[in-house]
């Protein structure tokens, strides 16, 4: 008798281990898993390398450190000027507030943002609702620092734009202040 349209099958094994393997693999299935998460390791380690490279990651982390390091300086400014009692005056309307109502208000925006003499406490309502109240606040600064004073602080707001670095020495300078208050 003839073992008609029977075959023997092979058995195939792992190009690693000798093992059995699967007949779609060309390796045991513990070997195939450990390569496919070398694979995916690698390739998440390539990604991140491309991450860190582009410009968009290092606009969001400069942005990520400026909003922190402006968090611990908002704080400073408007904790240092408090009384005993946690009140503290607005810059341009001079009434009392709990320094936590209050914000930390800019004369000159965007890069005079860590610049001690430009930032003032000032009240939600002078601040927000009256975009700074601006007249009331320059007659007060000009009053304050002078007209050189003045000078140096249009100088600084137009050539002063702060790198990461500076970000993270900021941040670390008015975190250090803060736990000192």
């Amino acid at each position: 008798m003839q073992n008609v349209g029977l075959s023997i099958k092979k058995i195939k094994l792992c190009k690693k281990c000798n093992k059995e393997r699967y007949a779609n693999l060309s390796f045991c299935f513990q070997h195939y898993r450990q390569m496919a998460k070398e694979k995916r390791l690698l390739s998440l380690k390539r990604k991140l390398e491309r991450k860190e490279r582009s410009k968009k990651f290092q606009h969001n982390e400069w942005k990520k450190w400026h909003k922190k390091a402006w968090g611990v300086f908002s704080e400073h400014i408007r904790r240092r000027g408090a009384n005993f009692q946690g009140l503290v005056e607005c810059y341009t309307c001079y009434r009392m507030y709990r320094w936590q109502e209050t914000n930390a208000s800019h004369f000159h925006h965007g890069k005079a943002d860590f610049y001690e003499r430009n930032i003032k406490v000032c009240c939600v309502g002078c601040n927000l609702y009256k975009s700074g109240n601006l007249a009331s606040y320059a007659t007060r600064l000009v009053q304050e620092i002078g007209q050189e004073g003045m000078v140096e602080l249009e100088r600084v707001a137009n050539t002063k734009l702060y790198t990461l670095e500076e970000l993270k020495e900021i941040h670390e300078k008015y975190t250090n202040l803060l736990n000192n208050l």
